[in-house]
């Protein structure tokens, strides 16, 4: 277990997304300071045309392969298009800057933790994998550490913002982990079907070149749609708890 852990801590992806993270970190604090959050809401709008770009590329590129979507990939596809434009339609016009904050907390608290469990912990307890053929490195330690990671940071933002626990937050804390991690399966689900490794690569189009500056600045990441794929979900789920009574 002491030499796995070594290897991740020391290995040169782990460093590349540790300094990319820390900065992404300091950029979305600040973002989100400043004039109630309507930088952040500027910079999201930004990286949702990247993601939405990224996935259109990796489609025309598959055309242009003649190759045929992977089966579920018709239905996974526009479920994640959906996503999308319902995740920058509510932060960037609809959400109040609490649901916001809560949104991206939940996300990246999920997304964070479960790749540094999963990662130091994987086959420690449980010796299967819970996506073997659409993601295959996600492991049930990651899950877990994931889910109670985001438990926890729910809890301390719902103390810093003053919010009353009302049934919509109860709700938000108990299924947000969960929708984080379903985003980041539909888009492994989805790369898989467009057959693609990192959502970036779908930049290597001709077509689509003149955006592959983008990738450099998610260096170890993979790309824009990889990180944005969770806050989605989470969105999603944030939206429709506005009907709980």
């Amino acid at each position: 277990m002491r030499r796995n852990e070594d290897s991740f801590l020391h290995s040169e992806n782990f460093k590349q997304r540790t300094i990319t993270a820390l900065a992404l970190t300091v950029i979305l604090i600040l973002s989100l300071a400043v004039l109630d959050g309507v930088i952040f809401r500027v910079l999201f709008a930004f990286a949702w045309f990247v993601a939405i770009m990224e996935l259109y590329a990796a489609e025309i590129t598959l055309i242009i392969r003649e190759a045929e979507i992977i089966r579920g990939g018709d239905v996974a596809v526009p479920m994640l298009y959906g996503g999308l434009i319902l995740s920058v339609i509510c932060i960037c016009l609809l959400f109040s800057y609490e649901e916001i904050v809560i949104t991206i907390v939940a996300a990246i608290s999920t997304d964070v933790c479960a790749y540094l469990f999963g990662n130091a912990l994987h086959d420690q307890f449980f010796s299967s994998r819970p996506f073997p053929k659409t993601s295959p490195k996600k492991s049930y330690e990651g899950i877990v550490g994931g889910v109670f990671s985001c438990e926890f940071a729910l809890l301390i933002t719902y103390g810093v913002l003053h919010l009353q626990t009302t049934n919509r937050y109860i709700v938000i804390l108990i299924a947000a982990p969960f929708a984080a991690i379903f985003g980041d399966w539909l888009e492994s689900f989805v790369k898989r079907a467009l057959k693609i490794k990192d959502s970036g690569d779908a930049f290597q189009n001709p077509g689509f070149r003149f955006l592959s500056f983008t990738n450099k600045l998610m260096a170890g990441h993979g790309g824009f749609l990889d990180r944005l794929d969770s806050i989605a979900a989470v969105t999603c789920l944030v939206f429709l708890t506005r009907y709980i009574p």
